[in-house]
């Protein structure tokens, strides 16, 4: 029995989670997906234009800054590291 064990365990997690999918699927088609109207937007750009737009106005968005500030921060903290080394301070 004890070398059985986590096949039992195993094979029930995936049959509840199994289970708990099919009921997500099940009622997530029912309530969510139908009568659904779909808009279709139609650009006159190119699809480079259209890419190029889109990335320009996420790129001043909240989590692009922090981004931008965690990245600005690693650089420095490199750069004072490597001069540190330079004048023994560290080994």
């Amino acid at each position: 029995m004890k070398k059985y064990r986590n096949l039992i365990y195993y094979i029930s997690v995936i049959g509840v989670l199994c289970i708990i999918m099919y009921v997500i699927f099940f009622f997530g088609e029912s309530n969510l997906e139908a009568h659904r109207q779909l808009e279709v937007v139609t650009s006159q750009l190119s699809a480079w234009k259209n890419f190029t737009l889109s990335v320009f106005s996420e790129a001043t968005g909240s989590v692009a800054i922090l981004l931008l500030q965690i990245i600005v921060i690693l650089m420095f903290v490199r750069l004072f590291g490597w001069i540190c080394q330079k004048i023994g301070l560290v080994r």
